[in-house]
């Protein structure tokens, strides 16, 4: 009887002792008990002579292929597996005797679920359900996870185990702000949506939250909550709103500019600390951030024929030219003799000086700073006056000798202005425009302005036409307020 009790009492520990060797250590804090055994070509069905695939996510950078490439020769070299280079998007073989080796932000559900919470500078290294995974949401981040792990790991790699015990590892990078949550969902639940138009104005806000406390936002797709940035064209002028809808934020306003402005009260809102030392911002109630749109502003200026060499009329010309902080100058109606005479003139203060002939002598002559980009058709009379922030186009102006439907047409959904030089009459869709006039040696000239839809102020101001030693000079400034117009670098600069 004794001896049947030993018996049962020894099968019962044996069977304790298979059940612990059997379970599957997912926890990280027990990483240190865990060997992954690297298939060998034994095992391997000999169809799929392969014992190792690194999956890399589809959209990666250049820079991050590059350097899986690497890790596969070297896991070749150290193993003697067959290694390759796969991803994510890619179908591969499915077996036991098959290692994944996960780089990055992949679309795999255990890369998901390990990266979801981490911050753009953070990594580690791992293995979980199947997979060893290394890096980060970045691949900056799984760059640096890779160089740790090609030093201290693989060099010790052989075709019995790819990594030794606790072999693991993780970085936490620190940044300005430890933790930041949005009605009480940390922010790497929320991702950013925005319109095409406003791409650039929502990147500084996501590169802003980013730089402050790691959170990345852009492009999110393991986000269930969203920040979502839209022009509103129901919107009061000069008034732009943040408010929350069910979970999901709603910054909206009638122009980019007022997105702007609601964007760094949003960001400061979100970002400032509580008396505990937390950012924990709740939007229970609908914001309103008053504004005054942002102009452009627009000195056009015509110029008489003449001997212009009195010192008198160059002074008043000059006084024109610096009298006012324009992004552009445009000379309307000038003679070869100006343009030559007042080159050196020009060139102090102006980075862009264009010249087009525009028939019996004339010239127009395009003047800017900058940030201004200038082309013309000389075919057709047609000159294209960019104003760009950050190398994007914020509004234009075009000038046309005459009207041409297909042009207008073409240009005119866009932030444009169109400075027409025509006697006769306009379509009738086109009523109550402004219109420069100006009479030099009794021959009248009149230039009508056409605005595009996305025009939401114009204002002009005539100057006083001044005729000196048989030279006159004419000058109007155009304050222009567009839809999409806004300053990326006073943006940037409000938010640092």
């Amino acid at each position: 009887m004794a001896k049947r009790v030993i018996t049962l009492i020894c099968l019962i520990l044996l069977l304790a002792a298979l059940c612990a060797c059997s379970k599957r250590v997912e926890n990280l804090d027990q990483f240190e008990q865990l060997v992954i055994p690297a298939a060998s070509k034994e095992n391997i069905s000999e169809s799929f002579a392969s014992g190792v695939y690194v999956i890399i996510p589809h959209d990666c950078s250049a820079e991050l292929v590059a350097r899986a490439e690497e890790l596969v020769l070297g896991i070749n070299e150290k193993t003697g597996l067959n290694t390759y280079l796969k991803y994510d998007n890619e179908s591969t073989f499915s077996s036991s005797g098959v290692l994944e080796i996960l780089l990055g932000n992949t679309s795999r559900i255990v890369s998901q679920d390990l990266l979801r919470t981490r911050k753009a500078d953070d990594y580690l290294c791992t293995y979980d359900r199947g997979a060893l995974v290394i890096g980060g949401r970045t691949d900056e981040a799984t760059i640096a996870a890779l160089e740790r792990f090609e030093k201290d790991i693989l060099p010790s790699a052989t075709n019995a185990s790819l990594m030794h015990e606790a072999a693991h590892f993780e970085y936490l990078a620190e940044y300005d702000l430890d933790t930041v949550t949005l009605n009480g969902f940390y922010l790497y639940d929320y991702t950013v949506n925005a319109d095409i138009e406003l791409k650039t104005v929502a990147d500084v806000l996501t590169k802003y939250i980013l730089q402050k406390s790691g959170y990345l936002l852009e492009g999110n797709t393991s986000a269930d909550k969203s920040i979502n940035i839209a022009i509103d064209e129901d919107a009061t002028h000069g008034i732009a709103t943040i408010e929350t809808k069910s979970k999901d934020i709603y910054i909206r306003a009638d122009s980019a500019y007022g997105i702007s402005k609601a964007i760094v009260k949003f960001a400061d809102l979100l970002l400032s600390e509580n008396e505990d030392g937390k950012c924990a911002f709740e939007l229970n109630e609908k914001i309103f951030v008053e504004y005054e749109s942002e102009k452009a502003e627009l000195l056009i200026g015509a110029v008489e024929k003449g001997t212009r060499d009195s010192v008198e009329f160059q002074s008043a010309l000059a006084s024109d030219l610096c009298g006012v902080s324009s992004d552009a100058v445009i000379f309307l109606k000038v003679s070869d003799i100006f343009v030559d005479y007042f080159k050196y003139d020009l060139d102090e203060r102006y980075d862009v000086i264009l010249s087009s002939e525009r028939g019996e002598g004339d010239r127009a002559v395009v003047c800017g700073k900058e940030n201004v980009s200038c082309d013309t058709e000389l075919d057709d009379g047609r000159i294209y006056v960019d104003i760009s922030e950050r190398d994007e186009v914020v509004w234009s102006v075009v000038l046309l000798e005459s009207y041409d439907p297909d042009t207008v047409e073409a240009v005119e959904p866009y932030n444009t202005l169109l400075l027409i030089r025509e006697d006769d009459a306009l379509p009738p869709k086109y009523t109550n425009l402004q219109s420069l006039s100006f009479s030099f040696g009794g021959e009248a000239h009149v230039y009508r302005i056409l605005t595009s839809q996305d025009i939401l102020e114009l204002t002009v101001t005539e100057g006083e036409c001044v005729e000196i030693d048989g030279s006159a000079k004419i000058f109007w400034k155009v304050s222009v307020a567009s839809k999409y117009h806004a300053s990326f670098k006073d943006l940037q600069n409000s938010l640092n």
